[in-house]
């Protein structure tokens, strides 16, 4: 049996917190077109303007925001203004939702249902699609509405994967037909103005492409391109498409030569003027709701269907480079994959001191050295590792920092020994700073859980500086101001 709803009076509480009368429901207006939809020139504002006029003849409706999702797909509920909406709801500013109809608010079904059924009556929200004069106040009205309700969710998500067939089916023609149809072609090419559907080469940016597989033949490693790369101050991909207008998220305006930058265009087939496409795949009429990478085996590649920039023969020599050099290193982590690294004591302290970045410890084998441990500021776990400087340093210089500042600091604490008694009410032998130091010099050897007592964060710069953050601050400088001027602040 649908859930009743009791109408306004339900929503008492959730007006009372914007101090409107109960009769008024603070309202969002949701909007939303998928990514298929805008390429075929439809707009948000049709939605809108339908929402405004309905509005203005509900005077119980008081418009708060609007939230646009434009160019998100409604078989999921995973999209950014659609979040903004839910928050707002959790945060009772919005009591009432306003949509075009259904399909706009999602077409699967399953999920759909569940907001209509469950989320919307526990959170006492309204909900209202007005092409489909679906309104969930009036629900007791109608005994049919939650069938129909129910019919057209189902109808929608049978349409949803009915699209994505065709869609699937129309380009795996564009496939075997050579048209390439991503949004931003590979760097090194543009897309031709007579043909979106062909390639041409960028010459600002080919001779890079050029510049990268030479330097692969002569024997450098991926790191070590991408760090002459930056040197040269030669814009990145993203960086190069964001200064020309073609990508416009901030996150790309800073971004920078990486390994996994080189790594990728030199597997690219693409600049041997063949079209490889079908490298992932997202199916909803095959339930593969998540894109899938698709084996090299089952690409579909197209020969001769634009320039090359460079050659089949180097192309290959490069894959054949770049496997040697995959299957080593997977060899060289076999052949020491049992060997334990030590505790990582320092683990969610090291931050890079230029970009506030967190980083990370990292491994490599030597012969002649054994194991050595590093920290790096280049890690795919970072959220925005595009601004970040490549900034590495060893485990053992942070390691010998430490105990050399501790030390020190050790050392100063006995040197006012004489003087802790007439001190005692904040540097008696109880007081957490000294009884961590004091523990420290008693061991002589810095654990994981004592630095993270002591310790709040470690800033390493460009040029191996490190700045350490003690949690005691409060402690430590009344100290080094009594050493210095014997009066007690």
């Amino acid at each position: 049996m649908p859930h009743k709803r009791t109408g306004r009076i339900a929503d008492t509480a959730a007006m009372n917190a914007f101090g409107t009368a109960p009769d008024v429901y603070p309202t969002g207006l949701y909007l939303r077109i998928s990514g298929e939809e805008a390429a075929k020139g439809e707009k948000l504002n049709n939605q809108r303007d339908l929402l405004l006029s309905f509005v203005k003849t509900k005077t119980e409706l008081k418009i708060v925001d609007i939230y646009s999702d434009n160019g998100e797909t409604g078989t999921n509920f995973d999209r950014p203004e659609w979040n903004r909406l839910m928050e707002d709801v959790k945060k009772k500013r919005i009591s009432c939702i306003v949509v075009k109809d259904l399909s706009r608010f999602g077409r699967n079904y399953i999920e759909t249902g569940n907001y209509l059924e469950m989320v919307f009556p526990v959170l006492k929200v309204r909900f209202i699609a007005v092409n489909d004069n679906y309104d969930s106040e009036q629900l007791e009205s109608s005994a049919l509405q939650p069938l129909d309700t129910m019919i057209k969710g189902i109808v929608n998500e049978a349409y949803a994967k009915d699209i994505s067939r065709k869609i699937f089916t129309a380009k795996e023609i564009q496939r075997k037909n050579g048209l390439y149809y991503g949004n931003v072609p590979p760097y090194g090419y543009c897309k031709d103005p007579a043909d979106p559907h062909h390639l041409i080469v960028n010459q600002e940016t080919a001779p890079t492409v050029r510049q990268i597989f030479q330097w692969k033949l002569e024997g450098m490693g991926n790191f070590q391109i991408a760090r002459l790369l930056n040197e040269s101050n030669i814009a990145a991909p993203m960086r190069y498409q964001f200064l020309a207008g073609a990508v416009k998220a901030p996150r790309y305006e800073n971004s920078i030569w990486q390994g996994v930058t080189v790594k990728v265009i030199l597997s690219n087939r693409t600049y041997t003027g063949d079209l490889a496409m079908g490298k992932k795949r997202k199916n909803l009429s095959k339930n593969l709701t998540k894109i899938k990478n698709i084996p090299y085996e089952d690409w579909i590649i197209t020969e001769n269907t634009h320039e090359a920039i460079i050659s089949r023969e180097i192309f290959f020599e490069v894959q054949r480079i770049c496997m040697q050099e995959l299957e080593k290193n997977r060899a060289s982590r076999y052949c020491h994959s049992d060997i334990d690294s030590p505790d990582d004591i320092f683990a969610g302290l090291v931050y890079s001191g230029n970009t506030g970045l967190k980083m990370y410890r990292t491994r490599n084998y030597y012969e002649k050295h054994g194991m050595k441990y590093r920290y790096t500021t280049i890690s795919q776990r970072d959220a925005d590792y595009s601004k970040c400087s490549i900034i590495s340093i060893k485990e053992e210089q942070i390691q010998e920092t430490l105990v050399c500042l501790l030390k020190k600091q050790m050392e100063l604490a006995l040197e006012l020994k004489s003087t802790l008694e007439r001190l005692k009410v904040r540097f008696s032998p109880h007081n957490p700073y000294i009884r961590l130091l004091l523990e420290f010099y008693e061991g002589d050897f810095l654990s994981k859980d004592l630095l993270h007592r002591l310790v709040d964060k470690i800033y390493v710069y460009d040029s191996k500086t490190l700045e350490v953050v003690f949690k005691y601050r409060d402690e430590i400088e009344p100290i080094l101001k009594f050493r210095e001027s014997g009066v007690l602040q």
